[in-house]
């Protein structure tokens, strides 16, 4: 287990999400936006709004991603040297259950753009769940 690799995993799998969702919302949020970014804008406060909301998501992601390089690593435990879908049976459940429950609140925000959320749990599952283990197992790997 080297702390600083799986650091350096979670954050490549961090930013990746980050950079992504921040794409897709600003494409969201320019031609459909949620009803509550639609009042900020007729308010005049949406600059602010959309300033927060970038850089929040991006340290937030950043963030979660070291923090699943730490967990996906403890998770596995001693599982070094293979590269497979899914490394740890275990973290994948944890991962799968963190990002549902995460959703939950996020469904009163969106709850016009469901179909959008549920694209956003599945990557971030895909991210999370899969890429980030995997970069810690061949992070590992290389030393």
């Amino acid at each position: 287990m080297t702390p600083v690799l799986d650091l350096l995993a979670g954050m490549l799998g961090g930013a990746l999400m980050a950079m992504t969702w921040l794409g897709y919302a600003a494409m969201v949020f320019t031609f459909d936006p949620p009803e509550a970014i639609k009042q900020r804008i007729e308010s005049g406060k949406s600059a602010s709004t959309t300033m927060a909301i970038a850089m929040g998501t991006l340290l937030g992601f950043v963030v979660v991603g070291c923090g699943a390089g730490l967990v996906a690593d403890a998770a596995m435990g001693g599982i070094g040297g293979r590269l497979s879908l899914v490394p740890s049976g275990l973290y994948a459940a944890m991962t799968i259950t963190v990002a549902i429950v995460a959703a939950v609140p996020l469904i009163g925000f969106m709850h016009d753009k469901l179909t959008h959320l549920a694209v956003w749990v599945a990557l971030a599952v895909g991210i999370y769940g899969v890429l980030i283990p995997n970069l810690v197992v061949a992070l590992q790997n290389r030393m």
